[in-house]
């Protein structure tokens, strides 16, 4: 039986902009949606995606909000607002104009306000050299985008920053390698308004084979995203627990004590029934940021399996503001609480976690009432801050 968990933070509206807009990575879709079409080339080995979509949209939502005027007051926005500082803006676009014949605005509208997304491997255990990376743009305007590429490549080339650009050719389809000054290769590739960049060939090759795969296959990364039910969400960091499973083992057979290696073994029971994991973040009434996991709750070891699955949601988040720019709550059961704690301790661990409760709460509650008290903690609590 497969089940997933949410972990909720509830934040104003306006702050999820902000939030994207320091991410700056959006993300497309097949056809019609620029991050299916993205995922559908992402290699199939990836253990980490990165998808933020219609980067366009959420930061104008934020135009005349309270939101903008709020940061307008705040010591960041009086910063940007700085003649000093706006002037240094100023001179960028001047820059990005001048050399390449776009501005701020035209680069997100018809750039990189669709999708953007960023494919992950990490090296397999002792080979961090080994780890690989693309990062995927789908622009609104194809020929704006190898417009740029082009103009990129003849500035960079012109400054000696980079010596050569070449093309190569694999499986038909062609792709550029760059060198750089000091000896290091850059590849790219433009399919459409696609572009993957990557400082591994063997990166981009993959996307090339994965581009052959027929279109009626789905991609396992939009599948994995699906699954966790944040198709669609604006920002999403989605892990394949499978793919740190021999970075785990090698980290557990390398454990130096009792306490680090009981913690790993038991975390390894986790990890092993975790099917997908996601970090997201999605407007909404505010800003709503968010850890999904999807797991496989039979093989859960028992004391965490009681702890995970506790029923209901706290009946407090009616309580909560709706002005609140930070709320966290939820249901703790103590007793299980510390059961699943235990359960990552060494014997002298659990011994010591025990004396520290009655050490500290025994003298103040008695302790024949110590385990009547903290099963009366909770289970309902919240905290937010106005």
């Amino acid at each position: 039986m497969t089940t997933t968990r949410r972990l909720l933070l509830p934040l104003p509206t306006a702050v999820w902009a902000a939030a994207v807009a320091l991410a700056a990575l959006p993300a497309p879709a097949r056809a019609a949606d620029p991050v299916g079409e993205v995922l559908w080339l992402v290699p199939p080995d990836t253990s980490i995606c990165l998808v933020v979509r219609d980067l366009r949209t959420h930061l104008k939502a934020i135009e005349g909000s309270p939101f903008e005027k709020w940061l307008e007051q705040s010591p960041l926005g009086k910063k940007l607002t700085d003649p000093a500082e706006l002037a240094k803006i100023e001179q960028l676009e001047t820059f990005l104009k001048t050399q390449f014949g776009v501005g701020f605005e035209q680069l997100l509208d018809d750039v990189i306000g669709d999708a953007v997304v960023l494919a992950y491997q990490p090296g397999p255990p002792g080979k961090p050299e080994a780890e690989a990376g693309v990062v995927f743009i789908n622009a609104r305007k194809p020929d704006l985008l190898a417009r740029l590429v082009e103009k990129l490549n003849d500035f960079q080339t012109k400054s000696g920053e980079i010596k050569s650009v070449r093309p190569m050719t694999y499986r038909g389809q062609q792709y550029f390698e760059r060198e750089k000054a000091a000896g290091e290769r850059e590849y790219y590739l433009v399919r459409g308004g696609i572009l993957a960049f990557s400082g591994q060939e063997k990166a981009i090759r993959d996307v090339i084979d994965q581009a052959a795969v027929p279109a009626d296959r789905p991609s396992r990364v939009a599948a994995g995203i699906a699954a966790l039910g944040l198709a669609g969400h604006c920002a999403v960091c989605w892990f394949d627990p499978r793919g740190f499973d021999a970075e785990l083992a090698a980290k557990a057979e390398a454990a130096k004590d009792d306490g680090e290696r009981a913690f790993l073994k038991r975390f390894a029971g986790v990890w092993a029934a975790t099917d997908g994991l996601a970090l997201y973040a999605q407007p909404g009434h505010g800003l709503e940021l968010g850890v999904v996991a999807r797991f496989d709750r039979e093989k859960l070891p028992k004391e965490v399996r009681e702890l995970v699955f506790s029923t209901g949601g706290s009946a407090l988040w009616a309580a909560v503001p709706d002005d609140a720019i930070l709320a966290v709550g939820g249901r703790i059961n103590v007793p299980k609480l510390l059961a699943g704690v235990e359960a990552f301790l060494p014997a002298d661990g659990k011994a010591g976690l025990k004396k520290a409760i009655e050490g500290g709460l025994a003298p103040v509650v008695g302790r024949d009432k110590l385990s009547a008290v903290l099963a009366g903690l909770g289970p309902d609590w919240a905290v937010w801050v106005t």
